[in-house]
């Protein structure tokens, strides 16, 4: 939703950098437009990366190495091939 907001914002400040009655809210309309367009283009680039993420409690991941207290360097047999047990 917050991406269509923004890109929302960059149009209405692009009609107010083309209609503005002063200077003041020509720079406003141009300063609103330049954060709202950078803005929404990035919002919408991260919608579409994160449509085709996998997500994070369905990868897996390997601990090899326990750094817990206590365990005093003990770490599990390897899964690489060829290492030595």
């Amino acid at each position: 939703m917050m991406r269509w907001i923004l890109l929302f914002f960059s149009l209405a400040s692009l009609g107010l950098m083309f209609l503005g009655p002063s200077p003041g809210w020509v720079f406003f309309g141009v300063a609103g437009f330049l954060f709202g367009s950078i803005a929404a283009a990035l919002a919408f680039a991260h919608s579409r990366i994160a449509s085709s993420a996998r997500q994070e409690d369905l990868q897996h991941h390997h601990h090899y190495r326990s750094r817990a207290p206590g365990r005093h360097g003990s770490m599990p047999p390897s899964d690489t091939p060829g290492a030595a047990d």
